[in-house]
């Protein structure tokens, strides 16, 4: 690369954050969003701080549109690529980074499994779409386009720090909610065990959310509690199976929403 093509590169490299710092200011988040993705590859190849701060406008942006799992990912990478930099001004970057992590760890969030085809789970995730801010619900409809479905499913499960799963017979006929199922039951063994950290695949291990698991019966068929009664033996099972009104419902979500943080 010929030293004008390199300088004309870092020049529309300036400008292009330029122009997302402007974004940002005038509250355009979706386009400082965009912006900024493109400027990603680039500023991994400048330097390691100024990648990391790329990653953490990303974060900010996320986190001002409502999208704190997306938030902790870019904030959790940008302290990932400054782990070997031992200067203070990477430490003093690290600290803030760190700060913003804790605060969105203790940001609560629910992971809803639940079959599509399942009348009465789609009834209650409306209801608990009513009662929970949207920033703090996770369900396919807050997935990301442009990834994989199953990406996906692993970014929101990664980051919620409560993982409610809507069971039923249809719940046990759906492979995506067999895989999350599968996510649930290996969360459960790592909490058990008293682990204080989970795989996430782009960053490494990082600190684990999940501070709790509610399986939510939804109807009474004796196959389904033979199947789900041993995988969840040892946590508090939530009755749904009695709510057939609005006022039953309700309840149930109320119970999912306002439960105590482990």
């Amino acid at each position: 690369m010929s030293c004008l093509t390199s300088h004309n590169n870092q020049d529309n490299h300036c400008a292009q954050l330029d122009l997302a710092k402007r974004c940002m200011a005038q509250n355009q988040w979706d386009n400082a969003i965009d912006v900024l993705t493109t400027v990603l590859p680039r500023a991994r190849r400048c330097s390691v701080k100024c990648y990391a701060s790329t990653l953490r406008r990303l974060a900010a942006c996320y986190d001002s549109v409502g999208q704190k799992g997306r938030a902790v990912d870019f904030l959790a990478a940008a302290c990932y690529v400054l782990r070997d930099v031992v200067d203070e001004d990477a430490a003093d970057r690290k600290a803030l980074y760190l700060r913003d992590l804790e605060r969105f760890a203790h940001f609560p969030t629910f992971f809803i499994s639940y079959a599509h085809k399942d009348a009465r789970a789609t009834r209650l995730l409306a209801v608990l779409n009513g009662i929970i801010p949207k920033n703090q619900l996770y369900h396919d409809q807050h997935f990301d386009a442009g990834i994989s479905i199953e990406a996906s499913i692993s970014h929101a499960m990664e980051n919620a720090t409560t993982l409610v799963l809507l069971m039923s017979n249809v719940y046990m006929t759906r492979p995506w909610c067999l895989r999350e199922l599968n996510t649930a039951l290996f969360v459960k063994h790592s909490l058990h065990l008293g682990y204080q950290h989970t795989w996430c695949g782009l960053h490494g291990y990082i600190g684990s959310k999940v501070r709790r698991i509610i399986p939510v019966a939804l109807d009474s068929n004796p196959n389904h509690n033979s199947v789900f009664a041993g995988l969840f033996s040892d946590l508090k099972w939530l009755d749904a199976t009695g709510a057939n009104d609005e006022q039953g419902f309700c309840s149930v979500a109320e119970q999912i929403h306002k439960g105590p943080i482990i």
